[in-house]
């Protein structure tokens, strides 16, 4: 019995050793990844899918000088444009509600103007700023001057620039700051004509420009409708009552039918949805007084030109920009087979293998139910009915590859295994799509700097990472936007035909671009120094809530939430010594990193009951948004450290990286969005400054991965995810090979 007691102890201590034990695989068996596309995240590009992201903090309060700073920041069509742009808007005064009426961003610094976008307004109308989407003054004044009955076309266009260059003067800070906003969009693009200074007739307005002017009039036409309905006693009602036996402010009517799927977008009224804040809508301050003065039968709404006018301009605007906000491109790569590529051994002119890499796009718009809704509002407005886009390949469009370069100087090209070339033999750069949409490009194994055909190498895995852009560069709105929104569509009338273009507003933003990393296999001398790739990517979101203090003076710190978010990315390139440099004794060499990385820390609180506003005594409430925001993406060398213990049988693997101290861009800022004590509304500021930062982090030793090995060498290949003690989650990646000597 003891002795059957025994051998079942051995037996499970070998079992234990067999698993703890990881098996060492041939390097004939290292797995090829994956070829899968990824697309570029951004804003923009992910909102028929995600809705619109959170908006920007924006310190300041609105005032000239702050709007001219949000167009700036939203001009520079980056991956902050939209977010900035949602912020602009509120700190505008404008509500941003969602396609059931839901308010998703409400006014900052005060209770704004009480009118609304919808989201896929906001989205459509950076996009249609991008391919050079617009109209301008006298169009617009055209179309509400009508005949010219009520007033000319000429007088109406005086009129309406005399009016917004009068925003500059306002009472209503949120007015002064949209002045500011417009106006700097002006002399950003030159092409549009200055709008504080150009006649009538030169001046063009982008879409961002024309949504605004187009919301500022409806605004004043609610705002004239209830005084008009005090001075003349009439009972209070909505201006966009659905009820059909009563006139509205669009003027148009709909049968059960043709709203039945539509939710709160059911007539052109709801596209330029009022919201109220709490405060009467006559209380602020209209605009566009010079207009309206002669207009004071604004309530005969069955007759009215500049009424009926209104919902023609709505609907064409809203039509171009849910068409633009719903644009989504696919996009589908094909890699020529086998993979990987094969890099030649060889140096001078002798090429190694050769694979095509081809990109289709193709057009789709999901959430088609609401272009439907638009649509509708559309053809009631105007009379025209309008096909639903179905989507297809996007022929002959621009399309830019690019080779995903990191580290800095000559060796950002250099350690590219491949060449990449057009297979037209033109700039890869500068591609258009085929009558199916597609573009392909060939790549071509490197030659290697030295002959290395008849010395011991060890196969090391590498990528070459594309992106593939759609439609970068400057195109011609008139001609390409239909051929693009018309794919598949077939002969119909195109609805932003009512609106004019002007292509060359601006260096036209991307729609979207994807990423596809194709598999490379190289070779690495023999030396006993690891060589290879290790990345590092460090993620955190929190939140907590926060009780206030009370000061000195009696007043709150204020109680809310603090919402974190940190990530921190680093890509570090191993520099492996010669054998002739080992042998030499010469020191190990610092690797090659490429880091980039956001924090956020904003505290969202109210203060209630505040005691002390300068020498005034008593209660008073303010809402906040306080934190910053640090920024980082740098090039450098430094240590790093791998130590694998390897036996026969078993390995481990420790990794450290250590960077260098480097410079951050750090934006603090102090947002007031609502307050009844002048002080606080004076202490709100946005600043910048230099930071410091650095990356130093260790992945403890332990049995991760796998391992290949042959006469030849080894490689690791493998990840680890870490959960660390303040709550972020750290990946580490590696891909690592040696000789043996």
């Amino acid at each position: 019995m003891r002795t059957v007691r025994i051998l079942l102890i051995v037996l499970v201590f070998l079992a234990g050793i067999g698993t703890a034990q990881r098996p060492i695989l041939p390097i004939s068996s290292l797995p090829v990844p994956e070829e899968a596309p990824e697309s570029d995240s951004d804003p923009l590009s992910d909102f028929p899918e995600k809705g619109l992201p959170p908006a920007t903090v924006f310190g300041p309060n609105p005032s000239i000088e702050s709007g001219i700073e949000a167009a700036r920041r939203v001009m520079k069509f980056d991956d902050d444009s939209l977010p900035m742009l949602m912020a602009a808007l509120q700190k505008g005064g404008f509500t941003i509600i969602d396609t059931n009426g839901k308010p998703l961003y409400l006014p900052r610094s005060g209770p704004g103007l009480d009118i609304a976008f919808f989201d896929f307004e906001v989205a459509g109308m950076l996009r249609s700023v991008g391919f050079g989407v617009g109209t301008s003054v006298p169009k617009l004044a055209k179309l509400y001057a009508g005949n010219g009955a009520e007033m000319s076309q000429d007088e109406f266009a005086r009129r309406m620039l005399a009016d917004i260059r009068g925003m500059r003067n306002s009472t209503d800070e949120h007015i002064k700051f949209l002045w500011g906003f417009m106006a700097e969009m002006s002399r950003i693009t030159p092409d549009l004509g200055d709008l504080a200074s150009a006649p009538p007739a030169n001046v063009k307005l982008n879409m961002i420009q024309a949504s605004i002017v187009e919301r500022l009039l409806l605004r004043d036409l609610l705002v004239k409708f209830e005084i008009l309905s005090a001075a003349s006693g009439t009972a209070k009602r909505g201006l966009f009552t659905k009820d059909r036996n009563e006139a509205f402010l669009a003027a148009v009517s709909w049968s059960p039918a043709s709203i039945a799927d539509c939710g709160v977008i059911d007539d052109i009224a709801e596209l330029k949805k009022a919201w109220k804040t709490g405060s009467k809508i006559g209380d602020t301050v209209a605009t566009y007084g010079g207009v309206l003065k002669d207009y004071n039968h604004v309530l005969d709404l069955q007759n009215s030109q500049t009424v009926k006018a209104s919902s023609v301009a709505g609907a064409a605007l809203a039509w171009a920009k849910v068409l633009m906000a719903f644009m989504n491109i696919k996009a589908d790569f094909e890699i020529q087979k086998p993979m990987p590529l094969i890099r030649t051994k060889k140096s001078g002119f002798n090429m190694g293998q050769q694979r095509d890499v081809s990109v289709k796009f193709i057009m789709n718009f999901p959430r088609t139910q609401i272009i439907n809704c638009v649509a509708k509002a559309f053809d009631t407005a105007t009379g025209i009915d309008l096909s639903i886009p179905d989507g297809g390949p996007m022929a002959d469009v621009p399309v830019e590859w690019s080779v995903l370069l990191e580290g800095r100087g000559i060796s950002r090209y250099t350690d590219v295994p491949v060449w990449v070339d057009a297979t037209t033999r033109s700039d890869i750069s500068r591609q258009k799509t085929d009558s199916s949409g597609k573009s392909t490009i060939r790549l071509t194994g490197k030659p290697q700097p030295r002959d290395m055909e008849n010395e011991p190498v060890v196969p090391m895995p590498k990528t070459v990472r594309l992106r593939a852009t759609m439609a970068l560069e400057k195109m011609d709105a008139a001609k390409d936007i239909p051929k693009i929104i018309k794919a598949n569509m077939g002969p119909v009338i195109d609805p932003i035909g009512l609106i004019e273009q002007a292509a060359d507003f601006i260096q036209k933003i991307p729609l979207k671009s994807f990423r596809v990393t194709v598999p490379v296999r190289d070779w690495q001398p023999c030396a006993a120094d690891w060589g290879g790739n290790i990345t590092y990517t460090k993620r955190l979101q929190q939140s907590i809530a926060v009780k206030g203090t009370r000061k000195s003076n009696g007043n709150s710190t204020g109680d809310g939430f603090r919402q974190f978010s940190k990530y921190d990315f680093a890509s570090v390139e191993l520099n492996p010594r010669t054998k002739a440099e080992i042998a030499a004794g010469a020191p190990p060499k610092p690797a090659q990193y490429y880091v980039n990385g956001l924090h956020t820390d904003v505290f969202s609180g109210t203060r209630e009951g505040d005691p002390c506003c300068g020498p005034s005594e008593g209660s008073y409430n303010v809402k906040f948004r306080q934190g910053s925001e640090m920024k980082y993406s740098q090039t450098f060398t430094g240590p790093v450290d791998v130590r694998v213990i390897t036996r026969q049988r078993d390995f481990s693997l420790a990794l450290g990286i250590f960077s260098e101290t480097f410079k951050t861009l750090v934006r603090s800022f102090y947002e007031v969005d609502d307050t009844n004590c002048p002080l606080d509304k004076a202490e709100a500021y946005e600043e910048y400054s230099d930071g410091m930062h650095m990356l130093t982090d260790m992945l403890e030793d332990g049995r991760y991965g796998e391992r290949y090995a042959d006469e030849t060498g080894e490689i690791l290949a493998g990840q680890k995810v870490v959960n660390a003690r303040d709550g972020s989650t750290i990946t580490w990646t590696w891909q690592l090979a040696r000789c043996k000597q």
